[in-house]
């Protein structure tokens, strides 16, 4: 798989007349995973690796055994980053810095679904750099599998419960339609979006979502009017549509209202990717009255 996304990469590698080298260790150990979720986060690292090394520079990828864990490892000759902007490195959207606006552009949004996808595996994967023009390395770390390893993984157990869940997302910024239909579709769910509320409940004569994620600050149709409609229809499939509302504000006020309009829950925009996964597993089994509201 390793190999796999290196080879993909390779032409891009020749093009910038950057070395790409790619070692496997030959007894590194097998790692219980989802291939293509997998091979997604290697060829993300590879690919970022090579977009920020200058001409003439090399990328190294390896494969090692590392006591229990079985390592991933991604080091360039590049641009490199700041000391003190490593912690925040994987958060989604972490743009404020200005160095790394401009040196990185939107690297922080796949770095978020790396991170994720590899913690879905069990696994850690973290940054090291020494500086500006001093290179950076990222090393992914996987639990190597034995042969008394019969547990599921984390992967297997997310992707168990979300199988088949239906998600209508209903949000106009796509940034964040990016990253959530990202997330859930990783998980195994199936996801609509759409940009306005009007849109959505049309979107409902045909489809019947599980789950509803709603900004609150849609213009036009607001979603205390979209609530309202989904709990007065008189379809049960759509009467039953669990919804979260999502706010970049969220208070105990704004939470007092979203419960008391017929949502189930209030859930902040900054919600961290595996607490925003737990939230919609959650939300889809909560009860609901379908009964239609007077």
């Amino acid at each position: 798989m390793v190999q796999d996304a290196v080879n993909a990469v390779l032409p891009t590698a020749r093009a910038k007349d950057i070395a790409l080298q790619c070692m496997i260790q030959p007894v590194a150990g097998s790692v219980r995973a989802d291939r293509d979720r997998l091979y997604q986060a290697v060829w993300g690292l590879v690919s970022n690796a090579i977009k920020f090394t200058p001409p003439g520079g090399q990328v190294r990828v390896s494969v090692e055994h590392r006591e229990s864990q079985v390592e991933i490892t991604v080091a360039d000759s590049g641009v490199g980053i700041p000391s003190d902007l490593l912690p925040r490195l994987f958060e989604p959207f972490w743009q404020e810095d200005a160095w790394f606006s401009r040196i990185h552009g939107g690297l922080g949004l796949g770095l978020a679904l790396v991170r994720r996808i590899v913690e879905l595996h069990g696994g850690t994967v973290r940054a090291v750099s020494a500086g500006p023009a001093r290179g950076t390395t990222f090393i992914i770390a996987l639990p190597r599998l034995t042969r008394s390893d019969a547990e599921e993984t984390p992967l297997s157990t997310c992707i168990a419960r979300m199988a088949g869940l239906q998600v209508l997302l209903v949000e106009d910024d796509s940034n964040w339609i990016e990253l959530v239909v990202d997330l859930l579709t990783l998980a195994g769910a199936r996801v609509f979006v759409e940009q306005s509320a009007a849109a959505a409940l049309r979107r409902l004569e045909t489809e019947h979502p599980h789950v509803a994620l709603l900004d609150v600050s849609l213009p036009r149709m607001d979603a205390w009017k979209f609530i309202a409609g989904i709990r007065r229809s008189e379809s049960p499939g759509v009467r039953s549509v669990r919804a979260a509302a999502v706010s970049d504000q969220p208070s105990p006020e704004l939470q007092h209202r979203a419960l008391a309009a017929g949502f189930q829950i209030l859930l902040p925009r900054s919600l961290p990717a595996e607490e925003l996964l737990d939230a919609v597993i959650r939300l889809a089994t909560m009860r609901i009255d379908t009964t239609p509201a007077s």
